[in-house]
C-alpha cells in the first residue's frame, strides 16, 4: 500500500516512510508529508495488520517549526510508540536543524508535546542530522543523532530517558572526536542494554564501528570495528536484537561494487562472529535487518533487477530471511 492511499492529497509530497509494530501487534507508520513549504511528520495506526488505518495526523507541529523531515520510529510494550525527526527550528540564529522527540502510550491516540533532545546552537556545536531511536520492553527510551562542531568533524551522540521522555540524560559522545562520524543506528533490550553502530572515518576508509552499554546508556564499551578494514568504505544500515543477548548488524560495503555484510553476537556484543556477505552476490545496497524472538533474521535491501524482467526498472527492493534461527 502506498502512502498516498493513507489520505495524502495528490498535489502534495509524501516520502520517507517508517514502520514499527508493538508487543500487541499494532502497526504504526510515519512519513514526511506536506507542501509546498510546510512539511511535517504524519502518523497512522492499524490494528488489523494493515487492512485499515486511522486518519493521518501531524505529530511534529510546534509554533517555531518551519518543517520536519527524516523520521525514525520505534515501538515496544503494548501501546508504546516513539518517534524522532529532524526539525527546521528557527528561534536561534544559525541553529538550523535539530532533533525532536515525541511519545505515545495509548497506541497513538495522543502524543506528548515535541521536545528537542539535541543541543541548542552554541559557538561549539552546530546543526544536527541523522536521528535514531530505540525502546525496550520496560519503556526505557534512547535517541541519537550526529552533530557537527565549528571547525571540527561531526560526532554521534546518544541520550537516554528512564521516565518516559519527561527528562533525558546528558548526551554521551560515542565517537569521542576520533574521526568524522554519522549514520548512527541503535537497538536496545532489557535489562538496560543499548547497542550502537555508526560510520567513522578511519585512516584508509569509512568503517562501521560498534559500542555497547550495559547500564542504560550511562557508560559504553571501548570502540570495536565491525566492518572489514581495508576492503573499501562501509556504510551502516541497521542493527537489531532477537533472543536475549543476540544482536546483529548489517552494513553496505563499497569495493568494486556493492555488498551487504552482516555480523552477529550471541553474548550481548562482547564479541562477534566473523562477517559474511548476507545478500550472496554483488549489486546490493541500502539494507536493514530485523530479528524475531526466536533469533531468525529478516533482511531488506536494494537490488538490481536488470535481466530479471525487461519491463522492470533497474533497481528494486529485495527480501531475504534465514531458514532457521541464527546460531
Amino acid at each position: 500500500m502506498s502512502l498516498s492511499n493513507l489520505g495524502c492529497p495528490p498535489n502534495e509530497a509524501a516520502w520517507h516512510p517508517e514502520v514499527a509494530v508493538d508487543a500487541a501487534g499494532t502497526l504504526y507508520v510515519v512519513w514526511v508529508y506536506g507542501g509546498p513549504s510546510d512539511f511535517g511528520i504524519y502518523f497512522v495506526r492499524s490494528t488489523d495488520a494493515g487492512g485499515t488505518f486511522t486518519a493521518p495526523k501531524n505529530i511534529s507541529r510546534t509554533a517555531e517549526s518551519t518543517g520536519a523531515f527524516v523520521p525514525e520510529l520505534a515501538a515496544g510494550a503494548v501501546g508504546e510508540v516513539i518517534a524522532v525527526w529532524l526539525d527546521e527550528y528557527e528561534p536561534y540564529p544559525g541553529q538550523s536543524e535539530q532533533i525532536f522527540f515525541t511519545r505515545s502510550t495509548d497506541s497513538g491516540d495522543t502524543f506528548s508535546a515535541p521536545v528537542q533532545v539535541s543541543f541548542r546552537w552554541t559557538p561549539e556545536w552546530s546543526a544536527s542530522s541523522g536521528p535514531a531511536v530505540s525502546t525496550d520492553a520496560l519503556a526505557q527510551l534512547y535517541a541519537g543523532w550526529d552533530q557537527g562542531r565549528i571547525g571540527a568533524a561531526p560526532d554521534v551522540l546518544l541520550v537516554a530517558s528512564y521516565d518516559g521522555g519527561q527528562t533525558f540524560s546528558a548526551p554521551v559522545n560515542l565517537s569521542e572526536g576520533l574521526g568524522a562520524s554519522g549514520r548512527l543506528r541503535i537497538a536496545s533490550e532489557t535489562p538496560s542494554r543499548v547497542y550502537a553502530i555508526w560510520q567513522m572515518l578511519r585512516p584508509r576508509s569509512w568503517e562501521t564501528m560498534f559500542r555497547r552499554s550495559l547500564d542504560g546508556g550511562a557508560t559504553f564499551s571501548e570502540l570495536k570495528r565491525l566492518s572489514r578494514g581495508g576492503h573499501g568504505s562501509s556504510i551502516p544500515q541497521g542493527i537489531a536484537v532477537g533472543r536475549p543477548e543476540q544482536v546483529c548488524a548489517v552494513w553496505e560495503e563499497v569495493n568494486k561494487g556493492f555488498d551487504i555484510f552482516m555480523r552477529c553476537s550471541f553474548n550481548g556484543g562482547e564479541n562477534f562472529r566473523k562477517e559474511f556477505n548476507a545478500t550472496g552476490r554483488r549489486g546490493h545496497f541500502e539494507g536493514d535487518i530485523a530479528l524475531d524472538a526466536a533469533g531468525s533474521a529478516y533482511l531488506v535491501f536494494g537490488c538490481s533487477l536488470r535481466g530479471v524482467n525487461p519491463d522492470y526498472w533497474w533497481w528494486g527492493v529485495c527480501f531475504r530471511r534465514s531458514l532457521e534461527p541464527l546460531q
